[in-house]
């Protein structure tokens, strides 16, 4: 009996895998359910303002915790702010470009391959 209701439930399990979700299957890769119904698509209603990403900055900034890093200047620089990372002694250690659009931060100074 326990053999049959293990059975029952696996296949309960597996049938519900491919279940459609509001017409669409359920997929998750680069290109399924997630991308489709992802982050991908949300925009926001407005355009990021000097204050936005000086909060943005401040938060990333705060989720390092490290104590010897500060905010130095916030520019706009067209489509994004770039702001200044600092040591507390005033070194420079990145700019972070901060998109108005998106709000997504990447750095300025260090290249990404």
């Amino acid at each position: 009996m326990n053999k049959l209701a293990l059975m029952a439930a696996l296949a309960l399990v597996m049938g519900l895998t491919f279940y459609p979700i509001a017409g669409k299957a359920q997929m998750y890769g680069s290109y399924g359910y997630e991308y489709e119904y992802g982050s991908q698509y949300q925009q926001p209603q407005k355009s990021l303002d000097q204050q936005g990403a000086k909060t943005i900055l401040e938060n990333y900034l705060e989720s390092t915790r490290n104590h010897n890093l500060k905010l130095g200047k916030l520019e706009d620089k067209g489509n994004a702010f770039e702001g200044e990372i600092l040591t507390q002694e005033g070194s420079l250690v990145d700019k972070i470009s901060v998109d108005k659009n998106t709000g997504r931060m990447r750095s300025v100074l260090r290249q990404h391959f």
